[in-house]
């Protein structure tokens, strides 16, 4: 407890920064302490992240084969499918549901062929591509993908420990990890989901960002749309800083060029579905098959479609909070990330997914480090914990929350 107490008290008052810290580029943080304490503190935030780490994995794990067991017939016949042989090791069995049967497809066969697109193509290509990579070396596909997404979950904690530190301090870089470790849908972490691969690949192009380093962005923001189609976030940010920079015309063109590379990805993954299958938009039009499609009045549909449960509207509500409360109080590239990440799955119409959606929402999360602190943000991370470890379970019984 002491521990954790150490993490998470807060810095010492430096007093409110000049208002337009929140619309300029954010600056290098003076350190209020010696270097070499600033490394060791640095050091012991890390394992301190780790050891979180191992311990949510396993909370996590044990409430997944808890919803299983409450729960077996409704997964009796779940491995009686051609899609699933070989049968998985049984400690893997509750991590293994709905979407990851797409993406172990794809890793294993590649796309659907024919002239009309099939629902796999929802699924960008980047993480199943991983998963075989790593398949080859381990011979295992399922194994393959829950070791790459949990390897993946380790980086995407450790890079937000460093990118809070940079934006305030070590406590702050402490708690947007641990947001990550425990929020509502971060058992995803560890399905073959792709949040893990997603989180970590905005974290770095936010870090880089914070860093001044564009081109990096743009390669994160690149891979990260070759991942999901809502990476575009990165494009997002990259051109907000090309505004912020308008005042130097060539440093904002090459933010501009950044911003425009980095949805390389996305430009890539249209191309293959023109060739294949026709349609360069293939992705988005099999979407409607889940009852989703991007409209204006896409929100009030989600929120007034009243057809899924309550933990749904408590998750889409608080993030909806805390984009309009980061608004003028964090800096700008955050909340406009956060921002377009909660709007975009609501302007679908669905509140489907809109847990594990937020729990990677890596803008949104240390906007609310940056915003809560001291027993309020002890009272977050307990709640989203006990959310955490429930929504497992209701993974783990195959009730669907994905």
């Amino acid at each position: 407890m002491r521990l954790i107490t150490q993490h998470l008290r807060p810095a010492p008052a430096l007093g409110r920064p000049p208002r337009t810290w929140y619309l300029e580029p954010v600056a290098e943080p003076t350190p209020s302490v010696p270097p070499a304490e600033l490394l060791r503190s640095s050091s012991r935030a890390r394992m301190f992240i780790l050891v979180a780490f191992l311990l949510t994995r396993v909370a996590v794990l044990g409430a997944a084969h808890v919803g299983m067991a409450t729960h077996p017939d409704r997964f009796k016949d779940e491995w009686s499918q051609p899609h699933a042989e070989p049968r998985p090791a049984a400690w893997m069995l509750p991590l293994l549901r709905f979407d990851v049967f797409y993406y172990q497809h794809i890793a294993r066969y590649g796309y659907d062929e024919g002239e009309k697109a099939t629902l796999g193509v929802a699924f960008f290509p980047l993480y199943p591509l991983l998963v075989r990579a790593v398949t080859s070396v381990v011979g295992d596909l399922f194994l393959a993908a829950v070791l790459l997404s949990n390897a993946l979950a380790l980086l995407a904690a450790w890079v937000m420990l460093r990118l809070g530190t940079r934006l305030k301090d070590v406590a702050t870089g402490t708690a947007c990890a641990l947001l990550l470790l425990l929020a509502p849908g971060s058992g995803f972490l560890s399905y073959p989901y792709t949040e893990s691969l997603f989180a970590l690949l905005v974290a770095v192009a936010v870090l880089a960002i914070v860093d001044e380093k564009p081109a990096v962005a743009a390669l994160a923001g690149a891979l990260v749309t070759a991942t999901r189609p809502n990476g575009v976030v990165v494009a997002l940010m990259l051109a907000l800083g090309a505004w912020q920079r308008r005042a130097e015309l060539r440093v904002a063109l090459r933010w501009l060029a950044a911003a425009v590379f980095s949805v390389a990805g996305l430009v890539a993954f249209a191309a293959f579905c023109t060739v294949r299958y026709g349609d360069p938009l293939a992705f988005s039009h099999v979407q409607q098959a889940w009852g989703r499609e991007l409209s204006v009045l896409g929100p009030f549909k989600a929120f007034l479609a009243f057809e899924r449960d309550p933990d749904f509207y408590v998750v889409a509500l608080a993030a909806l909070a805390m984009a309009v409360c980061a608004v003028g109080r964090v800096p700008a590239v955050l909340a406009a990330g956060g921002a377009f990440l909660v709007w975009l799955p609501l302007a679908t119409g669905s509140l489907t997914s809109i847990i594990r959606f937020q729990s990677v929402n890596v803008p949104l999360l240390c906007a609310t480090a940056l915003l809560v602190r001291g027993r309020g943000l002890g009272v977050v991370l307990g709640v989203c914990g006990g959310l955490m470890l429930y929504e497992a379970c209701r993974f783990g019984g195959s009730f669907s929350n994905n």
